[in-house]
């Protein structure tokens, strides 16, 4: 089956693991929503099956120091409770995760009680030793709030009737369905969940929806849209609103008129929705302004607009194989907000005043109105780099290839900074898969980090910091990009695996190091592979409001603006920017920012994985189509990992 990689059991499991019988949990539940006070057994609404619990487990419970008496028959709870979500293993256990405090506890199997991936619930640890180097254990004693009431998943059927089988490799419970339940076995399917509270019944569950079935590659599409809650369309008043958004990009007043600058813009060829632009001229001796132009999003999509809501409640596009799920009506995002060429568009402009060996000597951020005069792909700017004969063939005049070629000069100045403090250069290229219209896979598309891709990236990066740096001189609070250092135990793990490979001799010790590793792997042929096995065992980039820097970028202040399009953060950026140049007052509090950030942290990541999967769907139907084409053909591969479970490969020109 293309859709199920792993093999679960259908009957419930709850084998016995420290810490977890069906009589504990409700003591210690009853023990957590007291928050530390003293509780009495008579207080609790939930029994376990056998009533009441047995004297001799309490007083086993007091002789292990886990409980401890207090007058009137009361007790109280030693160890700890903690709150956070919950994250699976293929092996049933889990990992307790608290955002912005990382993993506090490691759960057994069984010790999950009713719990679903994502759920938030709480989990007591006993007040055992600590282990140097090791999480501490617990079990779950409440679920709290349910990560999702609908799963997506496979039905089957066995000897004791009809069940679902989630999509999710890492959901440890299957779901049994009413025994009436006439969709065919094998069909993808929508299941609603009914409250689960008793861990020693299996989860239930009625169908709500029909996705399709394998051998139907429409089906992978609806398969990720369900399982990631993924939106379709927009709904009616969003979409009016977008629509009524032409008269606010007529509004030009108090803008620095900047359309006599030649602007071009430099994005892939199939792009539509354009966020930024460049420009760039001489303003003394060995002097440049860099100007960096944004869509002025912020202009369009108001606080409190039903535009704004659906923004913030996506938090950013999604870009699948074959197809993209925007953060924007494509009214805003390829039209009224999109930079493109020949019209007057509305945007914030970033001037960066540099030196010509890439020192930054000032930054100021306008409200602007500007002309795209050119709309380059990245084929046509690296052609006016390299001098092709491509370029006239492209029509480039004199004025545009000047442009691409100071623009280019700049930003190697500011990447031989960047590489000078440690910045790690990720050179592999991207492989991106091209669909046919039945949603099979194609062929794939290799895109290099040429020095078209580092010409825009390195004025982006300058453009982000500037944003970040104003801010923080005006001691406003704001939405950094924080990239923590990587944990030593796992950035070793990793490498000890590229050592075993041949890939590396010495195990990096600092960021130095790790960005030597990181140019090293450039021109092998396996680059893709391991630079991949690399960044999982990297921490993954987030929004805090608190500056801790960008470890990847090697910057102390760091900040999304530059892409409002397609990221609710720069959108967040821009309003916090306006009102500071407005002379006002912050946009938004710190607290308000918090939750911002923990949702776009959140939707990022949720957007991310769905991609991933999305694709790694694509890649398994293309195997199973060439088995059944090709059977003898034989495929080339990297191992990049070993484990109980098998072999992580990397399969090479498809990823």
């Amino acid at each position: 089956m293309t859709h199920a990689p792993h093999d679960r059991t259908p009957t419930h499991r709850h084998p016995q693991a420290r810490f977890t019988t069906d009589s504990l949990r409700p003591i210690f539940a009853l023990a957590g929503r007291t928050d530390g006070a003293a509780f009495a057994l008579a207080d609790g609404s939930d029994r376990t099956a056998a009533g009441r619990p047995d004297d001799r487990l309490i007083a086993d419970l007091v002789q292990r120091g886990w409980l401890t008496r207090e007058r009137r028959d009361r007790l109280r709870a030693a160890g700890t409770f903690v709150e956070g979500t919950l994250a699976f293993t293929r092996a049933g256990s889990a990992f307790l995760e608290s955002p912005g405090k990382g993993t506090l506890a490691f759960i057994p199997a069984g010790s999950t009680a009713t719990a679903f991936p994502g759920d938030l619930v709480r989990a007591w640890l006993p007040p055992t030793p600590a282990s140097l180097g090791r999480l501490p254990e617990g079990m779950i004693v409440e679920v709290l709030r349910r990560s999702r009431q609908a799963l997506t998943a496979q039905v089957r059927r066995d000897a004791q009737g009809c069940f679902a089988m989630p999509l999710a490799a890492r959901s440890p419970h299957c779901l049994r369905l009413p025994a009436d339940t006439a969709v065919p076995e094998g069909t993808w399917v929508q299941v609603d969940m009914e409250p689960w509270n008793d861990p020693a019944q299996p989860p239930r569950g009625r169908v709500s929806a029909i996705i399709g079935n394998d051998a139907d590659p429409a089906t992978d599409d609806g398969l990720v849209l369900a399982e990631y809650g993924l939106p379709k369309a927009f709904p009616a008043a969003v979409s009016a609103e977008a629509e009524a958004s032409e008269a606010l990009a007529a509004e030009t007043a108090g803008r620095v008129d900047l359309r006599d600058r030649f602007v071009i813009t430099i994005d892939p060829a199939e792009s539509r929705d354009f966020d930024d632009a460049l420009s760039v001229r001489r303003v003394g001796s060995g002097l440049w302004e860099l100007a960096v132009h944004v869509a002025d999003v912020s202009h369009m999509v108001r606080p409190g607009t039903a535009l704004d809501r659906e923004a913030r409640a996506r938090g950013c596009s999604t870009y699948l194989p074959g197809r993209v799920i925007p953060m924007l009506p494509e009214r805003l995002s390829n039209d009224l907000c999109s930079l493109n060429p020949g019209v007057d568009r509305l945007a914030m402009t970033a001037l960066i005043l540099m030196s010509a060996d890439g020192e930054v000597r000032k930054t100021r951020f306008v409200n602007s109105i500007l002309r795209s005069r050119r709309r380059l792909t990245y084929a046509q700017a690296l052609a006016a780099l390299n001098d092709s004969p491509s370029a006239a063939n492209a029509g480039m005049d004199r004025r545009t290839l000047q442009t691409v070629r100071t623009l280019a000069t700049l930003a190697r100045a500011l990447r031989e900074r960047r590489r000078a403090d440690g910045a790690l250069e990720l050179s592999s290229p991207e492989i991106r898969l091209e669909l046919d219209g039945e949603g099979r896979v194609a062929g794939c598309t290799t895109v290099e980090q040429d020095d078209a891709h580092r010409l825009v990236e390195e004025c982006m990066l300058a453009a982000n910091e500037a944003a970040c740096r104003t801010l923080a001189a005006a001691g406003l609070a704001q939405l950094h990009r924080v990239h923590p250092e990587p944990e030593t135990s796992r950035l070793a793990e990793t490498c000890q695996v590229l050592r075993e490979a041949g890939v590396l001799k010495v195990v990096p010790t600092g960021r130095q190091q790790l960005a030597a590793l990181f140019e090293s792997l450039a021109g092998r042929p396996d680059a893709a592979a391991w630079t991949a096995t690399l960044l999982r065992s990297l921490p993954r980039a987030e929004y805090a409001v608190d500056r801790q820097g960008h470890f990847g970028l090697a910057k102390s202040h760091y900040a999304h603006f530059t892409s409002p399009i397609r990221r609710y953060p720069d959108l967040i950026t821009h309003r916090l920017l306006k009102a500071h140049l407005a002379g006002q007052a912050a946009a938004l509090t710190a607290p308000e920012l918090r939750c911002i950030a923990l949702e776009c942290s959140g939707r990022e990541k949720i957007s991310q994985t769905a991609e991933r999967h999305l694709a790694d769907i694509k890649r398994l139907r293309w195997l199973q189509d060439e088995a059944r084409r090709h059977r003898q053909d034989c495929l080339d591969a990297i191992v990049t990992g070993v484990g109980p479970r098998g072999a992580d490969l990397y399969l090479t020109g498809i990823g």
